[in-house]
């Protein structure tokens, strides 16, 4: 313009002029033609380029400004193809292995490529949302992830800011999928940053194709949304003061939507106003409130978890947990999260190109949880943060950081600048401490009646873990792979953390935003969760490469998987990937060596009680068992444990890393700060025959040691001490013993026996014996459960078991003609003479048709043991 070049964003304000904010837009300029024009994507601005596309006035004279709309070119991140597997599959009971990825193709170093992830469990498709794009990209998870090389998936991309109409849309930041998979919403927030979002109803197709049903206005920056139940939603509105002092702060809300019938929505914003009143109270219990503002335009909903009726909201800035009732509409509570004290935990504070983990007395990590979990275990609720931290740097006059190698309080002075916390600005800090922003850790807090009670805290175990398998990139940000960039300011930065059940245990899946990666904890008992794995598919030898940045979390169970296996996915923002790991059980059902003959028979027998006693493997006299829960203990605190033995067991030994501490029955671990691993010796106890009816002088005294010590045969009455060595057996008992020790397969075909109810204590064990041939009942579809057991009939299920599990083979022949047996039995009975079956028996069984009793049906099984099983 008058021989000037004109720039379309750096103009000023100009009426003429029209600022743009998107990062994606490049710069071009032509001096000839006087013109800068800002475009998405790369092009030569010469004279035809500006005769398609500037505007000319009515004298056909070039405007001053154009926007180009054309759709930006993007970078795709280079990825490898190898089916990364996690670092400590070997030894961990969960392994991880990425399987598939979907790569969008708008690689970002700023982050917001991919950032949330949903899947819809019926139509077997994840939902991503791509800040960087402004699209919904639909992943298609239905085909097969087996193979030697991670499989490459495809994804539709979905316009949403078209389909919404009547809005100025700004940025689409979070997206759900109802539990029922019939409905998907999203998250929409305004451009201008001071005015109400929007959430947009969509219906979810068989296909991934989605339909739009219905819009409704939220809060001011809706950043995360969440589905309640199948017609309730709720969005965290965030509030920021994005053009800092002196400008609109919004208030932060949280905001329920109804959906009705007819797929409209009704939404209403709670507001934290009623806690205006209670601010002072709030700072002393330790909720952090910027000086001279209200709670309720300070307080920032960041993620929210729902458990029943009550959804708990993180307010990340404050360092706080909001409790919502839902029904009632109304915050009940705030309760602060406390400090990450590294006089205790060990941290790396130094930026100094080493690894330096130790303790700071008197500096504190402000936890300030993104993400939120809530899980409910053994009737009670538990609530997991990720202890990211956050920081206003960002917004003039807001800045909160001071970064300098002298601490705020001069208490301590480093050799680099570290990132601290100014608590000049903030209410609710001790003057005489020093803080810095995040714990790097996840937390574990028990909700209780009067608040949230710490029940595990995983210290400096992230800095620990990726220490040693990463120690070239050690710190590393998610930007640059340089060791120790980011010790001075949040190390790993946690971002998220989702809960997940796979087999019976259930596991915490916390992403890592910095060096990247997912870490794994078995949380099945909080109290005293686990490091599990860690896995990390990023590719080191490039500054960004592979899966990158992961921000958003989803666990896939097995149930709801097309693969069978439970799939944690993982949405990168900065390589724009989205990651899926497959989640591969690793059994404990493993023999253990045998270093004696008795170790497979006794590890065979303990299956049965795996469930009740919590063992995750058993040995023989002498050998050494770690029990659950026990093994692989990382912890950064002094934590006790109770060990205690199997029945008919006791302790021999406790060792710790091992070294012998004796037969302690409790052992307190002091100052962990590494993995620690405790173990047990075991031995069995001397067998104290508490039978009354059963003499030392009987002939079946052994056989009844024998069946309980190893718990094949347990007492008749409710005190234990009867045995009822002559009472006589039914069929449905050695069936069930035998059912057991296959570890209780549950086989879907039900016998054809008509007198085999479904819900029988017995059912499952004849159903499955029946399906492998093991009994075929009396024939006309009877069974006869109740029936006595005769001699005939135990030979025969004990040698068609031998044969089912290839120990033995079919004899064929007559039987000794000392026996009374049916025609049907005589292969069967011949087997068993020729195996030793009726060795030693010291009652009358010449006749094999009549009922065997107890005491008979326990020396059989002691001999059928010792003749297989042992072997």
């Amino acid at each position: 313009k008058d021989g000037e070049a004109v720039d379309s964003v750096t103009a000023g304000g100009s009426a003429e002029t029209k600022i743009s904010k998107q990062k994606s837009l490049k710069r071009a300029e032509n001096g000839d033609l006087g013109l800068v024009v800002w475009e998405k994507k790369s092009g030569t601005v010469d004279e035809a380029y500006v005769s398609a596309n500037a505007p000319r006035n009515s004298k056909g004279e070039y405007g001053s400004v154009h926007t180009i709309t054309a759709e930006p070119i993007y970078t795709p991140v280079v990825t490898g193809d190898d089916r990364v597997r996690g670092y400590y599959d070997s030894a961990a009971s969960l392994g991880l292995e990425l399987a598939g990825r979907y790569n969008s193709g708008a690689m970002n170093e700023d982050g917001g490529s991919l950032e949330i992830v949903a899947y819809n469990p019926s139509s077997g498709y994840a939902y991503a949302v791509s800040g960087v794009k402004g699209k919904l990209i639909a992943v298609d998870l239905n085909g097969n992830l087996d193979g030697d090389k991670v499989v490459s998936l495809s994804g539709t991309e979905y316009d949403v800011k078209s389909l919404v109409e009547g809005f100025a849309y700004g940025d689409m930041t979070s997206v759900a999928v109802s539990p029922d998979g019939s409905r998907l919403a999203v998250a929409i927030q305004a451009e201008n940053y001071a005015e109400n979002g929007v959430v947009a109803l969509f219906a979810c197709k068989n296909d991934g194709s989605l339909t739009l049903l219905s819009t409704v206005g939220v809060g001011v920056q809706p950043d995360m949304l969440t589905f309640a139940d199948n017609s309730t939603i709720l969005t965290a509105d965030e509030g920021e003061p994005r053009e800092g002092s002196g400008a609109t702060d919004p208030k932060g809300s949280v905001t329920i939507i109804k959906i009705d019938s007819k797929n409209s929505m009704s939404a209403t914003s709670v507001y934290f106003d009623d806690f205006d009143a209670k601010r002072d109270e709030l700072i002393s219990a330790g909720v952090l409130i910027q000086k001279e503002t209200a709670p309720s335009v300070d307080f920032e909903p960041e993620y929210i978890a729902v458990v029943g009726d009550t959804a708990y909201v993180s307010l990340q800035e404050a360092n706080a947990i909001a409790v919502l009732n839902i029904t009632s509409e109304a915050f009940t509570n705030v309760y602060p999260l406390g400090f990450q004290n590294y006089g205790e935990t060990m941290v790396d504070l130094e930026k100094n190109d080493a690894i330096g983990l130790k303790n700071y007395e008197n500096v504190y990590g402000i936890k300030m949880p993104d993400g939120i979990s809530a899980v409910e275990i053994n009737g009670k609720t538990y609530l997991l943060t990720a202890n990211e931290g956050d920081s206003r740097a960002d917004w003039n006059g807001l800045d909160n950081e001071y970064e300098n190698k002298t601490s705020p309080t001069g208490n301590i002075t480093l050799d680099s600048k570290v990132v601290w916390f100014n608590a000049d600005m903030w209410d609710g800090l001790s003057d005489d401490k020093d803080y810095v922003f995040g714990g790097r850790s996840f937390s574990i807090y028990e909700v209780t009646g009067d608040g949230l009670n710490l029940v595990f805290d995983s210290g400096s175990e992230f800095e620990e873990v990726t220490a040693e398998k990463l120690p070239d990139y050690f710190n590393a940000s998610n930007d640059k792979i340089s060791l120790d960039n980011r010790s001075g300011k949040k190390g790993p930065e946690p971002e998220s953390v989702i809960t997940g059940s796979v087999n019976g245990k259930t596991y915490a899946f916390i992403a890592l935003e910095r060096i990247g990666g997912v870490m794994v904890y078995d949380i099945t008992d909080p109290e005293i969760a686990a490091f599990e794995n860690y896995i990390n598919s990023r590719e080191f030898d490039e500054a960004i490469k592979g899966d990158v940045s992961p921000e958003g979390l989803c666990f896939v169970p097995a149930s709801d998987s097309k693969t069978g296996n439970a799939l944690i996915l993982a949405a990168c923002e900065v390589s724009g990937t989205l990651a899926v790991y497959e989640c591969k059980f690793s059994s404990t059902d493993t023999p253990p060596v045998q270093d004696s003959d008795n170790d497979y028979l006794y590890w065979l027998i303990m299956q049965l009680y795996n469930q009740e006693y919590g063992i995750t493997a058993s040995a023989a006299e002498g050998g050494t068992i770690t029990p659950a829960g026990i093994s692989k203990i990382k912890y950064n605190k002094s934590i006790s444990y109770t060990i205690t033995p199997d029945e008919g067991y006791e302790i021999a030994d406790v060792l710790v890393d091992g070294e012998s501490v004796g037969a302690v029955s409790e052992y307190t671990l002091k100052n962990i700060k590494a993995e620690h691993t405790i173990s047990a010796t075991f031995v069995k106890t001397a067998w104290e025959n508490r039978y009354t009816d059963v003499s030392d002088e009987a002939w079946y005294f052994e056989d009844v040691r024998f069946v309980s010590e190893n718990n094949l045969m347990l007492g008749t009455s409710a005190e234990g001490t009867e045995f009822s060595p002559d009472e006589i057996v039914n069929r449905a008992m050695l069936v069930t013993v035998l059912w057991r020790l296959e570890n209780s397969p549950i086989v879907e075909s039900p016998a054809d026996f008509s007198d085999v109810l479904a819900d029988e204590w017995y059912s499952d064990a004849v159903n499955w014996a029946s399906a492998n041939g093991i009994i075929n009942g009396y024939g006309d579809g009877v069974f006869g459960a109740m029936n006595d057991l005769t001699h005939e009939q135990i030979m025969t299920i004990l040698n068609r078991y031998a044969v089912y599990k290839k120990w033995s083979e079919n004899a064929s022949g007559n039987a000794d003609d000392s026996y009374t047996n049916s025609e049907w039995s005589e292969d069967n009975v011949l087997w068993a003479d020729l195996n030793g079956m009726f060795d030693g028996i010291g009652s009358d069984i010449s006749d094999l048709t009549k009922g065997a009793d107890r005491a008979e049906l326990a020396a059989y099984l002691r001999r059928f043991c010792e003749r297989f099983m042992a072997d």
